[in-house]
């Protein structure tokens, strides 16, 4: 936000933004946010001071290659959450692995001073929620344009910092599977 104060911004977000981004979009003029999913091109980015890449972890290396053959001087900023990976087949960590050895590159890592909640009050966990043949955590209802569910969850549990309370409703099995890792 303080940048795009004297600068014109490109953010591009590698998640599942949807709507959000649209909105953010309409109220910051000085930042333009592209979701990775509609560069298939190359992009002109010559007007802008400075490239936001979000959720790059979610990358791939083929876009991150489009990218960087578009930028010419300006600084890239890739943030990224490898923690935010729901399962394996979401990650193909070779464009994570092209960043890191980017040259001139800079990495700086958070730690968890960023979480900001004590407590997060409750997560309920309903019926729609169900572990596949692999044992990941998935959700009967997957919505097109919005965060899955599983992913909402996710971030859900990663906002608490000390404690956080589950609420499962009538679902047995995910209750038995917690259950289970709880006494691990």
């Amino acid at each position: 936000m303080k940048l795009s104060q004297k600068h014109k911004i490109c953010m591009i977000h590698c998640g599942e933004a949807g709507k959000k981004w649209e909105i953010l979009h309409e109220r910051l003029r000085q930042i333009d946010f592209w979701p990775d999913n509609q560069k298939k091109n190359a992009m002109n980015l010559e007007d802008y001071s400075a490239i936001l890449v979000d959720e790059a972890h979610l990358l791939s290396t083929e876009k991150l290659e489009l990218l960087l053959e578009c930028v010419k001087e300006q600084p890239v900023i890739f943030s990224s959450d490898v923690e935010d990976m729901i399962s394996p087949k979401e990650i193909d960590r070779s464009g994570m692995h092209r960043i890191e050895h980017l040259p001139e590159v800079q990495i700086f890592r958070l730690t968890n001073r960023i979480r900001t909640n004590a407590e997060y009050l409750a997560v309920v966990l309903n019926d729609r929620y169900y572990y596949d043949e692999e044992g990941y955590l998935r959700s009967s209802t997957q919505a097109r344009k919005e965060m899955s569910d599983v992913r909402k969850l996710f971030h859900d549990l990663n906002q608490a910092k000390e404690s956080l309370a589950l609420i499962i409703l009538g679902n047995k099995e995910v209750y038995g599977r917690l259950l289970n890792l709880l006494q691990g």
